[in-house]
């Protein structure tokens, strides 16, 4: 990625998303180049049902800015009302240079998430408020089909940041994407087993660990009766 990126801003699009809207990179790219503290733009229309919980400034009708460490409440759901939102990969423009200064995109499951989280604490972002595009649109993408390989390498790389000289504040979000990461691994594993591969099964509880399967399976459980997961504790 570093040797390809030549360009002042980039973004990436999964085989199974789509942008619609003929204008939004065009829009949103001019807009970056005004606001030289973001570092990254993205669209979200369900932001709009929370804006009022975080403090942000209006760019134009349908884009905010807000600072990378009120998005980071987001991305951690310190906010009881956005859940699991978090930056939609498919429609985020994201600034070079951070983005090299954040060792780009890992090779793993969630390596958006995990870019998009270290340059919160670079600079500011910009919201769009709108839908300019589909995710997962295409019934035969690799959303799909769960890569166990590189679930579990969102593990190790939020083991890596772990490591780092990183503040409390910083962990405590890194630490709530490793919670995410390890759900996803286990949903991973259930079907693994229901196709009858015991063994990747195996595999996948000796990575999160018995005592951390068990906490998961009764989360599970708790999203099969109620339909979504236990929400992750706010901070604020």
């Amino acid at each position: 990625m570093r040797e390809l990126v030549k360009t002042e801003f980039y973004t990436l699009i999964p085989d199974d998303d789509r942008i619609n809207d003929t204008t939004y990179y065009k829009r949103l790219i001019t807009i970056l180049e005004q606001q030289n503290d973001c570092v990254a733009a993205f669209a979200d229309a369900r932001i709009s049902n929370i804006i009022n919980r975080i403090k942000y400034e209006k760019i134009d009708s349908t884009t905010i800015k807000v600072k990378g460490e009120n998005l980071l409440k987001i991305l951690r759901s310190d906010i009881n009302e956005t859940k699991d939102i978090c930056p939609t990969h498919y429609t985020t423009v994201i600034r070079t240079k951070p983005a090299i200064e954040s060792e780009l995109y890992p090779n793993c499951h969630s390596p958006d998430l995990i870019l998009f989280a270290k340059l919160c604490f670079q600079g500011n972002i910009i919201i769009d408020l709108t839908s300019p595009g589909e995710y997962k649109w295409n019934e035969f993408g690799l959303s799909k089909r769960p890569n166990l390989e590189l679930l579990n390498n969102d593990i190790e790389e939020l083991n890596k940041i772990k490591k780092n000289n990183y503040c409390e504040k910083e962990n405590s979000t890194f630490k709530r994407l490793r919670i995410r990461s390890e759900r996803a691994l286990y949903i991973a594993a259930i079907k693994s087993m229901k196709g009858g591969n015991y063994k990747t099964t195996f595999k996948v509880i000796k990575s999160i660990g018995m005592i951390k399967t068990i906490q998961i399976s009764l989360q599970f459980a708790y999203r099969v009766w109620n339909g979504k997961w236990p929400a992750l504790k706010p901070q604020i």
